[in-house]
């Protein structure tokens, strides 16, 4: 059985971090779970192998808001897994151009902590990015729109589209048809993307 260790002075960061963990729904296979804090780390680090060892920063801005909080919280413990079961390893070498690598990387995390645990608290999440930037006067970029689009994705997949498909509709972004279908297509385990998906990535933002 896993063992978790909440290395955390602040009681109230300790007690949602529990309740956090208490939410996944995902077999965990790391011998030992250690969480703790340090000003070292921007917001969250971390490394995954037989162990599991998450850091956070107490005093990062991110904290003092809960859906946020939860949200990224929740997307780095599945990227840790995705990273120790080589789901990581296996898009980069597909895909091999950095951002798009963190995109699809981010896409999966994402839609694993919606469907094991985390649905409310990535719902929740994903409006709070999205309203704040809509509601504001200034235009969303490509790589915004690609953001919010698998979003809208993943709730998609598992027949929930609701109000993220709302709030996208009001957002128009020209150019991204052809990536956005190519998007369409991502499927976990079957499909982690491939040369076309990677050709139009590299279409949309000329490299």
């Amino acid at each position: 059985m896993t063992k978790l260790r909440l290395d955390i002075e602040n009681e109230q960061l300790k007690n949602s971090v529990k309740n956090l963990f208490s939410k996944i729904d995902y077999p965990l296979r790391f011998n030992h779970i250690k969480i703790s804090t340090s000003y070292k780390t921007d917001f969250i680090g971390g490394e995954a192998d037989e162990d599991m060892e998450i850091i956070i920063n107490p005093e990062s801005r991110i904290l003092e808001h809960n859906f946020l909080f939860n949200g990224y919280f929740a997307r780095f413990v599945f990227m840790l897994i995705d990273e120790k079961e080589k789901v990581n390893q296996e898009i980069k070498e597909k895909l091999e151009v950095p951002k798009l690598v963190e995109f699809v990387q981010n896409f999966f995390a994402d839609l694993k902590a919606v469907k094991y645990g985390f649905k409310q608290d990535m719902h929740r999440f994903f409006l709070e990015k999205i309203s704040k930037k809509i509601y504001k006067t200034e235009s969303v970029s490509k790589e915004e729109y690609l953001e919010f689009y698998s979003y809208h994705l993943i709730f998609k997949k598992i027949g929930e589209e609701g109000e993220i498909k709302s709030l996208l509709e009001l957002v128009k972004v020209q150019g991204l048809d052809n990536l956005l279908r190519e998007l369409e297509k991502l499927n976990y385990p079957f499909f982690l993307g491939d040369e076309n998906l990677k050709k139009a990535w590299v279409g949309v933002f000329d490299l």
